[in-house]
């Protein structure tokens, strides 16, 4: 859990404590070195706010500060950082961007900008090619480990408002040759230089100024009692020095012990040390003077807790501190538990106060208490104070609106809650039920039409109190099917039409191919009840939000009484004239596509000529709210299929005839097939005689892979007229349309 993963990084902070040391035999250090004292106290990190974060990270740009963002540039290995103010803190566990985006290695150069103030714990570890860094002018501390395995990093400029370097920020620089500190040798000996940075010492400094002045020591540290469990702070004064070291030496010892400390001052806790004698190591890289040695003195005071730690009341994404005042404490250790957990966890040491960052929500009801003990065995536990979540709701849940058989998304965003319930009611309840099951922060609703209309709401809650968030809505759309009827008249007794068959062949190979998933019937030389029958039973369970299609291809006629009604010829049996086929289709729920291949097929929709240009001239103008206002018999004089269901597309005009090609394609392709119908398949990219899909769509100008009725009506009428022109100048075909020419009829997977 990430709150239990923050907190371990947190635990290891609060473990140390700033320039604070117990002597040398109470504890080891990182790096082994003979009279070196345990620097674990004395030069890590002081507690802080952590602010780790995890998810913001890309390949190549992310969040590296609450105000700094960085990018990566390949070609160059340069990672450029922009904003002000700190950057955030990692560990080797809880890797920097650079190692978690798997760069590391890449980066041969950073640009800071102005305004970073802190280089974070660990923040360029591992950042193997880095060969220099130049720091701005604002930064002021350089955290633990920052630089820390930069094993080609060879020159460093230092600006002179750096305070603080913390331990390990340069170990295992080996290449580090050369510091340019932007000031003077004397104001270099403020900067406070925490253990495991010797490849730092030991590089060659060089000064921006001059530092003029003689090596001399001009305040001497000082004796200090002070009482058991309180710090002691020793300082000195030098000039011209560029080096400062403090040492400690036993009682009734004449050894000197190194601290690892080098700065001005040096502070300690008043525990066992008790008579141990500091002092000053100064050096200028050629001379060294020692400063006299200062005594201190512990005073034993009884074991008191002075005042307890306090509960607190916070948001998310806040930090908090808790406090303990004691008298003659030497250890101070703090401890925790969840909630919801009987296990104790050690939260810090040595520290009179106990920062955490609450970040999660498991945070909430958390308890918090200091153990306090000295050296002598006295042991005492504060009272227990408690973490409180305030509990909000930031995000609501939205209204959603899906498809049939697709899922539903719902979303709360509450901080501060412990638990969530989500909850439902239908469109005519008022009454609220807990959905079954765990519930989180998302709540996944299955798109079916019994759930249309219902309302889903979370209630959130912790040990603050109960909220309910706003309820959303969810609308569920039905599901569209897609129906074809293919008919192909090939076998009559006079005039037989060979490429009827393979139109049909080919129409569902190209149906089967699209997007729009057409479930097919196919019916070869029907007779007129087959036809009509088979309208039914293909289209039967259609429903309003459905499409169903209906080709022919075959004969078409006209009646010498009644020219401009037209029909379709089946093989056997009567015609079947284009009213009873529109009455037949008007049957059938939702939206109907029509697509007639016969001669004096334009009848269906009264379309009687064939000019080209008042054909253009129809689709360019045609929109829904022509057909809606025209829907009906007024749409078109006998124009049968002219209503606002129908989208219609026919071979030719009423008074014209279609052509065909029985012994060869007009495509090329050497199968015998009707111009229009081969027209259609080629505009979508499908070949002869199964429909195969070739890579593109010819009729789709605009490359969206959608097929709309202006798109495929152009190029069908274009291509048509052009091979009715290559084999029948005589006697000429146009295609007609009808329905609204924006409508897409087909879409491409």
């Amino acid at each position: 859990m990430k709150a239990r993963r923050c907190m371990a990084w947190i635990v290891t902070a609060l473990m140390l404590l700033t320039s604070v040391a117990l002597p040398g035999p109470l504890s080891a250090v990182r790096e082994a070195e003979a009279a070196t004292v345990d620097q674990a106290l004395i030069s890590a990190p002081a507690a802080k706010e952590s602010t780790v974060k995890t998810d913001d990270y890309y390949d190549d740009c992310g969040w590296c500060g609450d105000n700094l963002f960085w990018e990566f540039d390949s070609s160059t290995g340069k990672v450029v950082i922009t904003g002000s103010g700190d950057m955030y803190d990692y560990d080797p566990d809880w890797e920097n961007p650079w190692v978690e985006c798997e760069i590391a290695s890449q980066v041969k150069e950073v640009s800071l900008p102005r305004g970073l103030t802190r280089i974070g714990d660990y923040a360029f570890y591992s950042c193997t090619a880095l060969t220099s860094i130049n720091l701005p002018s604002s930064v002021k501390t350089i955290g633990e480990g920052a630089f820390e395995q930069c094993q080609s990093l060879v020159s460093l400029y230092l600006p002179k408002n750096v305070t603080l370097i913390d331990a390990y920020a340069f170990t295992g620089c080996t290449k580090l040759r050369y510091v340019y500190y932007q000031s003077t040798a004397d104001q270099r000996v403020k900067i406070t230089i925490r253990s495991g940075n010797d490849y730092l010492l030991n590089a060659n400094w060089t000064y921006t100024r001059n530092n003029t002045a003689t090596l001399a020591i001009k305040t001497q540290p000082k004796s200090i009692q002070v009482n058991e469990g309180k710090t002691a702070t020793f300082r000195v004064k030098a000039t011209g020095a560029i080096r400062i070291d403090w040492q400690y030496q036993k009682p009734g010892s004449t050894a000197w012990y190194n601290t690892g400390v080098t700065a001005e001052s040096y502070t300690v806790m008043g525990s066992l040390n008790n008579g141990y004698r500091y002092r000053a190591r100064v050096s200028n890289g050629s001379t060294t003077l020692y400063s006299s040695a200062a005594t201190l003195t512990v005073k034993q005071v009884a074991l008191a807790i002075q005042s307890n730690p306090r509960t607190v009341k916070t948001a998310e994404n806040k930090k908090v501190t808790f406090r303990v005042n004691t008298a003659g404490a030497t250890h101070i250790q703090w401890l925790g538990k969840y909630a919801d957990d009987d296990e104790v966890l050690v939260l810090g040491t040595d520290q009179n106060s106990l920062s955490l960052y609450i970040d999660d929500s498991y945070y909430d009801g958390m308890e918090v208490w200091a153990a306090v003990s000295n050296d002598r065995g006295g042991y005492l536990e504060s009272k227990h104070a408690q973490v409180l979540l305030r509990l909000s709701i930031a995000n609501q849940p939205k209204n959603t609106t899906i498809n049939e058989e697709e899922y539903a998304w719902f979303y709360v965003g509450a901080p501060g809650a412990t638990d969530l319930q989500w909850q439902y009611r239908g469109p005519n309840s008022s009454n609220w039920t807990d959905w079954s099951g765990k519930t989180s922060s998302y709540l996944c609703v299955y798109g079916s039409l019994h759930n249309s209309g219902f309302s889903f709401r979370c209630r959130v809650s912790n040990l603050s109190g109960v909220k309910y968030s706003n309820a959303a809505k969810l609308t569920v759309k039905p599901k569209v099917h897609y129906r074809a009827l293919l008919i192909g008249e090939s076998n009559y007794s006079s005039k037989p039409l060979a490429g009827a068959s393979y139109n049909v062949d080919a129409m569902n190979g190209m149906l089967k191919g699209l997007n729009n998933s057409f479930t097919t019937t196919i019916l070869k030389d029907a007779s007129r009840s087959q036809i009509l029958n088979g309208i039914s039973t293909a289209f039967s369970g259609a429903s309003d939000y459905d499409v169903s299609l209906f080709y022919y291809s075959g004969h078409g006629g006209s009646s010498s009484y009644r020219p401009e009604l037209g029909a379709l010829c089946p093989i056997s049996g009567s015609w079947i004239w284009m009213y009873e086929l529109a009455n037949k289709l008007s049957n059938v729920k939702g939206r109907v596509i029509v697509i007639l291949d016969s001669c004096h097929s334009g009848a269906a929709i009264g379309k009687g000529d064939g000019d080209s240009q008042a054909m253009e001239d129809m689709l360019d103008t045609y929109n829904q709210s022509v057909i809606d206002a025209f829907a009906g018999a007024a749409a078109e004089k006998y124009g049968e299929l002219a209503t606002s269901k129908f989208v219609v597309l026919t071979s030719a005009a009423a008074a014209e005839v279609g052509w065909a090609a029985n012994g060869w394609g007009p495509d090329g392709s050497g199968y015998p097939q009707f111009f229009y119908t081969a027209a259609l398949i080629k505009g979508m990219g499908c070949t002869y005689p199964y429909g195969e899909y070739s890579g593109s769509m010819p009729a789709d100008k605009n490359k969206n892979k959608l097929i709309t009725l202006k798109e495929i009506y152009n190029y069908s009428y274009n291509q048509t007229l052009t091979w009715n022109k290559q084999r029948h100048t005589d006697t000429l075909q146009h295609s007609q349309c009808y329905g609204n020419a924006s409508e897409v009829l087909f879409r491409r997977k």
